[in-house]
């Protein structure tokens, strides 16, 4: 229906005139418009807009006439009418425009200026029109001047004397704030962060001459100076980012950021393969990225030299970089969108940039890192140039391919140093941002490595991304085996039962995979996952089995220069972990081993993680127990202070607050907590033996009948002999000479430990025909790892004959040092076993007459489930019984090297002492149980065979049967008993013994079986 135009507004007198009135020219310029208007509208099949379908003006006035109670008297009513909200909205986006990357400017038209248009003289009705709908007869603005807001090229609304009016359909991308109908503007402001609405205080405050004549604005003000801490804020930290420019004609404009040193986002933007979505491109931001056809790419966050290096002062801050509006088509990028959330003197604003395919680089393939961190602000990095397995298509339209290799690309600031092919590391401060450069300048980006502004969860958080230290102190006490290595934690204030037994939580992060550029293949791995991987594949307590992983760094005779992940890696030995390292040189005979290099590095690791796991529980001081060793004390007390060096010269947030100490000698550190718990009743004495690896430490007690009927420490005593000849060797030896397949003594409860059962299997096929001797490196991991699947109930009777020889030689020492004590004495005596070398032991109710060893009534108690009782007699105070005993240890140790160790001549047995002590050995051997030794035809035979000892009539001890075979293996058996670390002659011989016996029997049934 055609529009009727009956009358005009005559601009000289303002009284409405009879449209007949007008020119010929000015009515036809009216009729003009309007059609134009009318074809617009009805162009399209969804209905019409508001403002074609009438004069323009009439809606704006109807929308300013809505939203001013000055006007109408319905307060109330206007509050929570739609107008003034989507009025309200469209103020609070434009005024906060500036800090979420937006650009809202004001610009101001003189009606005037306007008016010179001459093709349709129509117009300056409808301007004037404009210009009364706008402002009316009360308005603080100049009513000649029509004031537009553009976002960017675009009209998103007009500035009223009530507030400001929103073209239609207009859609702000700015915060979410829904227009509803059960929110007030309380409502809608509540909402806002904490900033949001200081910022529009800001803006309110001082623009106070247009706030004063604007319901809408005073309303705005009002309910934010409800607010305490926005009404009293300071807002110097808004002033010092963002300013308000006032327009020539007074008109304040939306604030506006200011210059901060220049663009914070590159012109281009770096988008490389990974693997898969763990690999983050950076820590602790949103991942980067897509995945196309499958495949997951990432782009490297295009930020700025400039950006990166104003990210290290205290008064700029990249927050976070995220993926918006990625435009993906047909499986190719057309176009990408980044947002950086930056904090800039406090105030947190944002930057966006769109990237079109023509500004995107994708380069084939980037370089794997992984980032490790004990202490705040200081850790390693890892990096390995690895490319993909299978090469990745572009994405891009077109196809296009930066040429980019692995070695053009570096890390700004960083000297990485060469560890072995393709791998290098990086010791020292994490920057927040690490930027990245082609090695003829160009710069790539950066990547967010330490970024986290709050000190948040220690305990979950990776401590490196921290600022502070923990205020907490803890007592750590740290039983380093040969084959097991057990760590206590105990807090300051906590009572004991909430000790902590665990290194690694499950789920823990240890290290964070920073890029992972394609498939990780097998010779990459000793930069990867399994030393410390991204998640702990499981929880660690109790014993663990360690061993040191090696690099190429790795020099025996360069002892200061060794360094953790440089030189080498602790690695916690379990089936998965050594399926991992398949190939790799590892060392875990490292406290038996004569190499100092591979026991400092074993130390920087275990300290390492006991510093990470402190950390992690609040405790930055750190006070660390160690058990010893006399003959290990100044080797394992070197390798511990030179860790402790080590780590604080990396992290100087750690000096002085790590303490370690030589506690007290394995052989009473057992005894010191079962003295603390009176753990034991010593009916005439108690032995407390616990047989390790790599020593057995007996600590023995004795009743002083004469003084008191307290019990007392009388000797205390390690020997070089325990785990390693009394299970390991004689499994290996069994295995090798019986021909039997491993999983007859193992079982494999998943694919783990069939894959150490396998490769233990591939050894003993490949080493079959070589004489038994030292066990190679790889069989001893493997067989640690295995231990715990023994079939006990299974052990077929040449395996338990040889076990049984070594713990009849344990028994024989003990009964060396219980020369003193009386048979009468009082009673029964007991033997308390810990340590896993004792956990094959049998007792009487099995048949074995231990009584008749010892020459006194026994009981035998197997503890060596109770694995963590050395520790925790490290983790309490020495008991005063033990103090005197335990400080004479240390003496004794620290002055053990400065001493000759020569031994007296007096104590080397000759060949005839040895002699009759082997026959005794036999003699022993025969009393403590009934052996079944059956010859190659499976025929049972005298137990005299198998030590190779025959006798020549009733009456006679014996005497050796084949002497070729005693003289091969004389002089192997006499140096291992020397080197058995007493000075006792009883206890050389039965060493001796031992090596003798356990020789000939391996050769009875090697020859028996062939």
């Amino acid at each position: 229906m055609p529009m009727l135009l009956t009358s005009y507004i005559d601009t000289k007198n303002d009284d409405a005139a009879d449209i007949r009135k007008l020119s010929a020219d000015t009515a036809s310029g009216m009729r003009i418009c309007y059609e134009m208007t009318r074809q617009y509208a009805e162009a399209g099949n969804s209905p019409p807009p508001e403002n074609t379908r009438s004069n323009p003006a009439d809606r704006v006035k109807r929308f300013r006439e809505g939203i001013s109670w000055k006007i109408q008297e319905d307060k109330e009513k206007i509050l929570l009418s739609e107008m003034f909200k989507q009025s309200a909205i469209l103020f609070i986006q434009c005024v906060l425009s500036s800090v979420y990357g937006e650009t809202v400017t004001v610009d101001t038209y003189k009606v005037d200026t306007l008016n010179t248009e001459t093709s349709y003289p129509g117009r300056k009705y409808f301007l004037r029109s404009m210009v009364d709908a706008l402002y009316g007869s009360d308005s603080a603005i100049n009513t000649n001047e029509i004031i537009c807001v553009r976002r960017g090229q675009t009209l998103i609304g007009l500035v009223s004397s009530a507030g400001l009016i929103p073209v239609t359909e207009n859609r702000f991308s700015l915060a979410e704030l829904s227009i509803d109908e059960k929110k007030d503007l309380k409502n809608i402001l509540r909402g806002l962060e904490t900033q949001d609405k200081r910022i529009l205080m800001f803006w309110l405050t001082e623009c106070g001459r247009i706030v004063e004549r604007c319901g809408l604005y005073t309303e705005i003000k009002r309910i934010l100076g409800e607010e305490e801490n926005i009404s009293d804020s300071d807002f110097s930290a808004i002033s010092q980012n963002l300013k308000i420019d006032t327009l020539a004609s007074g008109v304040p404009g939306f604030p506006l950021l200011r210059e901060h040193g220049g663009e914070k986002l590159l012109e281009r933007i770096t988008l490389a393969p990974i693997r898969d979505d763990k690999a983050r491109f950076g820590y602790d931001i949103s991942p980067l990225i897509i995945k196309p056809d499958d495949l997951f790419y990432a782009f490297l966050p295009p930020l700025t030299r400039e950006a990166v290096e104003s990210s290290g002062t205290d008064t700029f801050a990249i927050d976070s970089i995220s993926l918006i509006r990625p435009n993906v088509g047909a499986k190719k990028v057309i176009s990408v969108t980044i947002r950086c959330v930056m904090e800039v003197n406090k105030l947190k604003i944002s930057v966006r940039k769109t990237y079109t395919s023509e500004q995107i680089r994708f380069i084939k393939s980037f370089p794997s890192l992984s980032l490790y961190g004990p202490a705040p602000k200081s850790g390693w990095i890892a990096r390995r140039n690895t490319a993909p397995a299978a090469e990745y298509p572009s994405p891009l339209a077109g196809g296009a391919v930066e040429t980019i290799g692995l070695k053009d690309i570096e890390f700004d600031g960083l000297d990485f140093e060469e560890t072995g092919d393709n791998y290098s590391v990086y010791c020292g401060e994490i920057p927040k941002w690490l930027g990245v450069r082609v090695n003829d300048g160009d710069w790539l980006g950066a990547l967010p490595l330490r970024v986290v502004q709050e000190q948040g969860d220690w305990e979950r958080s990776p401590v490196f991304i921290h600022t502070e230290l923990p205020g907490g102190t803890m007592t750590v006490a740290a039983d380093i085996g040969s084959s097991r290595s057990v760590v206590l934690f105990r807090k300051d204030g906590v009572s004991e039962d909430k000790n902590h037994d665990v290194i690694i939580e499950n789920d823990q992060i240890l290290g964070i995979p920073l890029t992972s550029s394609g498939d990780i293949n097998a010779d990459a791995n000793f930069g990867s996952m399994f030393f410390q991987p991204d998640r702990q594949h499981r929880e660690v307590r109790g014993k663990t089995p360690v061993g040191v992983l090696t690099t190429n760094k790795f020099d025996k005779e360069n002892r200061a220069d060794l360094l953790l992940y440089k030189s080498g890696k602790l690695i916690l030995l379990d089936p998965k972990s050594i399926s991992e390292a398949s190939g790799r040189s590892i060392i875990s005979d490292i406290k038996a081993g004569k190499s100092q290099s591979a026991m400092n590095l074993l130390t920087q690791g275990i300290l390492t993680m006991i510093v990470d796991r402190s950390l992690h529980l609040g405790c930055s001081k750190i006070n660390i127990r160690l058990s010893y060793l006399k003959e290990r004390y100044s080797n394992m007390n070197t390798a511990w202070i030179a860790a402790k060096n080590k780590i604080e010269d990396l992290m100087p947030e750690l000096r002085d607050r790590i303490d370690i100490k030589m506690y007290l000698p394995e052989s009473l550190a057992i005894a010191n907590r079962l003295r603390h718990d009176n753990d034991f009743q010593a009916v005439s004495g108690t032995a407390l033996v616990d047989i390790g690896d790599f020593s057995t430490d007996i600590a023995l007690y004795l009743k002083d009948f004469k003084e008191s009927s307290d019990v007392k420490l009388k000797k205390n005593i390690s020997v070089l002999f325990a785990g390693r000849q009394i299970l390991l060797q004689p499994i290996w030896d069994y295995l090798q000479f019986s021909r039997a397949r491993a999983d007859s003594v193992f079982s494999s409860a998943n694919e783990d430990d069939k894959q150490a059962i396998k490769r233990l299997e591939g050894e003993i096929e490949r080493l079959r025909n070589e004489k038994s001797g030292s066990m190679p490196e790889n069989v001893r991991r493997d067989l640690l790892c295995l231990m715990d699947k023994l079939k006990k109930e299974k052990i077929p009777s040449a395996l338990q004959n040889l076990f049984d020889i070594c713990y009849l030689t344990e028994v024989i020492i003990l009964k060396r040092l219980l020369k003193d004590l009386p048979n009468d004495a009082g009673g029964s005596f007991d033997v308390h076993l810990f340590g896993g070398g004792s956990s094959l032991i049998k007792a009487k109710e099995a048949g074995f007459n231990w009584d008749a060893i010892l020459g006194r009534t026994c009981v035998t108690y197997n503890r060596s489930q109770e694995g963590n009782k050395l520790a925790s007699g490290l983790l309490i105070d020495i008991q005063p019984d033990l103090q005197s005993a335990g400080d004479k240890a240390r003496r004794d140790a620290e002055d053990y090297e400065e001493k000759d160790h020569k031994r007296p001549a007096n104590i080397v047995p000759t060949d005839e002492e040895l002699k009759r002590g082997y026959i005794r050995f036999l003699k022993n051997a025969q009393a403590l149980k009934r052996w079944t030794v059956m010859d190659s035809n499976d025929s049972k035979v005298n137990t005299g065979r198998l030590f190779n000892i025959k006798k020549t009539d009733e009456h006679s001890p014996g005497e050796i049967d084949n002497v070729n075979l005693w003289k091969e293996f004389y002089p192997g058996s006499l140096e291992f008993a020397m080197a058995g670390s007493t000075d006792d002659k009883e206890i050389i011989m039965a060493l001796f013994a031992y090596k003798m016996a356990y020789s000939s029997a391996v050769a009875f049934y090697s020859k028996g079986r062939k």
